[in-house]
């Protein structure tokens, strides 16, 4: 049963649809999820910013390397998401 199905059979059952469940600081978001976060739980979406300052901080983040994480979005960080 794929999405779709999942979502018919709800309605049909005449219950409302469930929004999308991950974790708040998960890296698959989209940009519109980290903005919708940040007016939503303005607390999580800050201790998202704060856990990717951590990692950009830390020894492990390659600076110098383009390929390399940059943060919670894995190609750009959550900030630049943020703006």
């Amino acid at each position: 049963m794929d999405r779709d199905a999942c979502k018919r059979l709800i309605t049909d059952a005449g219950l409302p649809v469930p929004v999308k469940s991950a974790c708040f600081f998960c890296p698959a978001s989209k940009r519109h999820e980290v903005v919708q976060l940040s007016y939503q739980t303005p607390s999580l979406h800050r201790a998202a910013l704060v856990l990717e300052d951590r990692y950009r901080n830390g020894k492990h983040y390659r600076r110098d390397d383009a390929k390399a994480v940059q943060g919670l979005g894995i190609r750009r960080t959550w900030s630049e998401m943020s703006t």
